[in-house]
């Protein structure tokens, strides 16, 4: 326990540190599909270009391993922002929580805030709590949870399997249900296995039915014409970035002096 409070103590002695990592993983957590890995590293490199002394990182410098994690948690909460407001899941995770909210008949956006009463405010609450007992935990069970990576997979791997599908039949009580839990398991080893992110096929399914309901929405107010998507200010420029998001890695690596 000595220990642990004295890296605490160590954390609170860098609150410039706190402050950069926080906002690169919130700035991380907001862009759709980025993810937790990208906002460690991120987070890293700017610690590393900010400090005085870089050589220092990867030597066990406190400042590269406080950012990442730092960053981390942060980008956790960045991830409901999109999710809250427009709908669109900053993660897998979120894409989970936005299908519940979903399935609960939580309708996300403007009107989760104006419709939905005291609700918003009980799950910041939720989220507020949540974390300190998350810090709570962390300090008195650390030590025990670290245990779990040694349970052989063996073991792991065939537990959670079996309570992936009994959740699944439980749901409904259909076996259909269990035969879809199988299948995109199945899916999602072989895009494991083949290096493929499991992230989009997962916003995919969440989003589908949003998209097609809202563009259908669109096309009614636009009396049937697509030029809605191309001569408002708001789609225009949604359109302009989703079009460079999908332009810029193919430009970036065949023409790597665009880049610096």
């Amino acid at each position: 326990m000595g220990k642990v409070w004295e890296g605490f103590k160590q954390a609170l002695r860098l609150p410039a540190t706190i402050v950069r990592a926080g906002l690169v993983g919130i700035f991380m957590g907001v862009l759709p599909a980025l993810g937790l890995s990208s906002a460690n590293v991120v987070a890293y490199f700017v610690e590393k270009r900010a400090s005085k002394h870089p050589e220092t990182f990867g030597q066990g410098e406190p400042r590269g391993l406080l950012a990442p994690e730092i960053a981390k948690n942060a980008c956790i909460v960045g991830d409901l922002i999109p999710t809250f407001t427009l709908g669109i899941p900053g993660s897998s995770v979120t894409a989970i929580f936005l299908a519940a909210m979903i399935i609960h008949g939580i309708q996300p956006g403007a009107e989760f805030f104006t419709r939905s009463g005291s609700l918003p405010y009980t799950v910041f609450a939720g989220i507020l709590f949540a974390q300190i007992s998350f810090f709570i935990m962390g300090l008195l069970l650390a030590r025990h949870f670290a245990k779990a990576v040694l349970i052989p997979n063996a073991l792991l791997v065939p537990l959670i399997v079996v309570l992936s599908f009994i959740a699944s039949l439980a749901l409904r009580g259909n076996m259909e249900d269990v035969i879809v839990t199988f299948v995109f398991g199945f899916i999602g080893y072989m895009m494991a296995r083949y290096h493929y992110p499991a992230a989009c096929l997962v916003l995919g399914l969440v989003l589908g039915d949003l998209v097609e309901a809202n563009f259908h929405r669109s096309l009614l107010i636009g009396h049937g014409s697509y030029a809605i998507f191309f001569t408002r200010p708001i789609s225009l420029t949604l359109f302009v970035l989703t079009v460079g998001m999908l332009v810029w890695p193919h430009l970036k690596r065949k023409h790597p002096a665009i880049a610096t």
